[in-house]
């Protein structure tokens, strides 16, 4: 079942200053099955983030088509576009985004105030899923008081905690050490068999993106190729690195 199915998506920005204008995304298509992590790399200024930006619904393309979870999702407007990302969409950025007054617990359950879930069902995955993350201990604590990787995970379990059908993640592990960052991949990765959540992520980093089962290659607004991860992560790494070199070589 397809989760995202996205058809020539394109956008243009007015420079400012310049009197002239970027196509950000040129007809881009993409499609996300239920229950796969699947990331996107590129230079900066390949389109990683106008691309995310659309598919969270943060965004309009100038042209072309946007299902989620078999909605249109460009038709939707107003307090039914509002409802959708709430109900539908989880994101994690490359700043966990957590507010610094609240405890990790508190900022997990940020959800129910705009009416996501119910209170039975999010204290219930609020167990499981810190436990999962191995922050259950840590839920009493203010952002301030844990570690990068910490706050992550719990930006994380708040994505988490209303059972979206697409997570969306944008340079999620830019900020980590390496073994936050692998055990937050790790965590993607499993997403699909644990939570029947769907994971696109916007990554620059060939580690990071060897964990998810396809890598889309942007450049210039456009998909260059993609790969499919077949075998271990050692050879997808490999790949990804060669593909990595290859398009910078030609964007010089």
């Amino acid at each position: 079942m397809k989760v995202l199915s996205a058809k020539g998506l394109s956008r243009t920005y007015l420079e400012r200053g310049k009197g002239g204008a970027c196509r950000a995304l040129d007809s881009v298509s993409l499609e996300i099955e239920a229950g796969e992590f699947a990331a996107v790399m590129g230079p900066s200024g390949s389109g990683k983030t106008t691309l995310l930006a659309i598919l969270a619904l943060l965004d309009r393309p100038d042209s072309g088509e946007l299902s989620i979870s078999g909605a249109d999702a460009l038709a939707l407007r107003g307090d039914a576009l509002a409802a959708f990302r709430r109900e539908r969409l989880g994101f994690v950025f490359q700043d966990s985004q957590l507010i610094d007054t609240m405890t990790l617990a508190e900022n997990a359950l940020l959800p129910l105030a705009l009416g996501r879930c119910s209170g039975d069902e999010a204290a219930a995955r609020l167990d499981r899923l810190s436990r999962r993350l191995g922050i259950d201990s840590l839920l009493g604590r203010y952002p301030s008081e844990v570690s990068g990787g910490q706050r992550q995970r719990a930006a994380a379990l708040r994505a988490l905690i209303c059972g979206p059908r697409l997570l969306v993640a944008d340079e999620p592990t830019g900020a980590l050490d390496s073994r936050s960052g692998r055990e937050l991949m790790e965590l993607f990765g499993s997403l699909g068999e644990t939570e029947g959540s769907a994971v696109l992520m916007a990554t620059h980093d060939p580690f990071a993106a060897s964990w998810a089962r396809r890598v889309f290659f942007l450049r210039d607004g456009r998909f260059l190729t993609q790969i499919a991860r077949n075998g271990g992560r050692r050879d997808f790494f490999d790949r990804i690195i060669e593909i990595q070199a290859a398009t910078e070589r030609e964007g010089s």
